[in-house]
């Protein structure tokens, strides 16, 4: 009964332990972030992003039975550029992070793509398929013996095997001798 409580206390210990870590906050575009603050093994602490709510999500909208249309431009996933023909265009885009001081902060940053050039591979085919007939008259039916030249298995003679089991009970035997 004893070693179930001690077992409990842990256990609820190590739980507010581990929610003590968790760290709710909003950015400030509304969006939920929850966040784990640990020590890494330098003793400074950290934050890791464990989950981030949009604020659509975190609040739920009533329910409307309004009809809309679908416009004519954007087809296919959300958010993927048109087809273009040329070089890519640089995309702007923005994340959320959080500085040293748990401080949420936005970043926009813009990616410009850059490809290198290439080119079809240009490896020429050569070589002859041969059929079954064709390469049995080339390497012929003589399957030779392999040979053997491992050299034997290590075997322990029944004279040395009783030699160390010997040595070995009397070793036994006097630790149990010095520990008794």
């Amino acid at each position: 009964m004893a070693s179930l409580f001690l077992f409990l206390v842990a256990f609820f210990a190590l739980l507010l332990s581990a929610l003590a870590q968790t760290l709710t906050t909003t950015d400030a575009l509304g969006n939920t972030i929850i966040e784990n603050v640990t020590l890494n093994p330098a003793g400074i602490p950290t934050t890791q992003t464990l989950s981030t709510v949009t604020a659509a999500l975190a609040a739920p909208a009533a329910a409307t039975t309004a009809t809309t249309t679908t416009p004519e431009g954007q087809q296919g996933p959300v958010g993927q550029p048109p087809v273009t023909s040329g070089p890519a265009p640089p995309t702007v885009y923005q994340y959320t992070t959080t500085d040293a001081n748990g401080n949420t902060v936005a970043i926009q940053d813009t990616f410009t793509p850059t490809f290198g050039p290439t080119q079809p591979p240009s490896a020429p085919a050569s070589g002859t398929i041969l059929s079954f007939s064709q390469w049995l008259s080339q390497i012929g039916t003589n399957t030779p013996q392999a040979l053997n030249d491992a050299s034997p298995r290590w075997h322990l003679s029944s004279g040395w095997l009783a030699i160390t089991s010997g040595l070995v009970s009397c070793f036994l035997g006097g630790v149990y001798l010095v520990l008794v």
